[in-house]
């Protein structure tokens, strides 16, 4: 069922979670989250997946009110990011929540969205082969492990959690693809993924970092996003050339 998850805005551009094709909820985790994910396909390419936030959103205009709240204390005109015209409109936080509650909120939030970038791809997750994931730091060591088993993909599944401070997500499908990028005695990724389903993407929970903080530009530049698609390595995707190390 679709609800309305939390928009709050001060100017009348419209939130992720307004758009025509976005599934809305609200996660039953601490005071309720709202989450919302798209589901996108390309027939000639034969590649799907899906992307999506969580957290309350946040236009420019309403940032300002949310960060002096957050810190107790006003923001100055001059601390005021313009980053409307980098292409910023809205950001995703959430309220205060237990440790125990962001990891169920991320593996809830993992777990959707592996699901439904199989789905879109015409698969089962029971016939997900392999899973990569990128991320600045995981909510849990085993976090890739958790989601997987929670979106029903079988146990032997392969996964490999992809650790990168930006762009962890085209580090894990550039190991997906790459055969050269490998190291002595260790598995060749991109062999072993070679002609079988896998799921690739990247989810970063960042206003759990930026919660804790105290950092005026964190709380206006980070915010929650993922995105997961779906390829078989040299078939729908095919490895052209690139670099032998990351």
């Amino acid at each position: 069922m679709t609800e309305n998850p939390e928009t709050i805005t001060g100017e009348s551009t419209p939130s992720f979670f307004a758009r025509a094709g976005v599934h809305t909820e609200v996660l039953p985790i601490g005071p309720g989250i709202p989450f919302g994910l798209e589901r996108v396909y390309n027939g000639e390419l034969g590649i799907g997946g899906v992307y999506g936030s969580w957290g309350a959103s946040y236009d420019n205009a309403a940032l300002r009110t949310f960060i002096e709240s957050r810190l107790g204390q006003p923001m100055q005109d001059d601390e005021m990011m313009n980053l409307a015209e980098l292409g910023f409109l809205h950001r995703h936080h959430l309220p205060d929540l237990s440790e125990a509650d962001h990891l169920e909120l991320e593996l809830e939030v993992g777990a959707r969205l592996l699901r439904e970038a199989a789905l879109v791809n015409g698969w089962e997750p029971s016939e997900v082969q392999g899973v990569l994931i990128g991320m600045s730091g995981p909510v849990a060591t085993d976090y890739v492990a958790q989601v997987a088993r929670r979106a029903g993909l079988p146990e032997h599944v392969l996964k490999v959690s992809v650790h990168k401070a930006c762009d962890g997500s085209m580090g894990a499908l550039h190991l997906a693809l790459n055969p050269d990028l490998t190291a002595e005695n260790q598995l060749n990724v991109a062999e072993a993924l070679q002609g079988k389903k896998v799921l690739v993407g990247g989810i970063e929970g960042l206003s759990r970092f930026t919660s804790r903080a105290r950092d005026k530009n964190a709380l206006q530049l980070f915010g929650n996003g993922a995105g997961v698609i779906g390829v078989i390595p040299g078939q729908t995707m095919k490895f052209l050339v690139g670099r032998s190390h990351e």
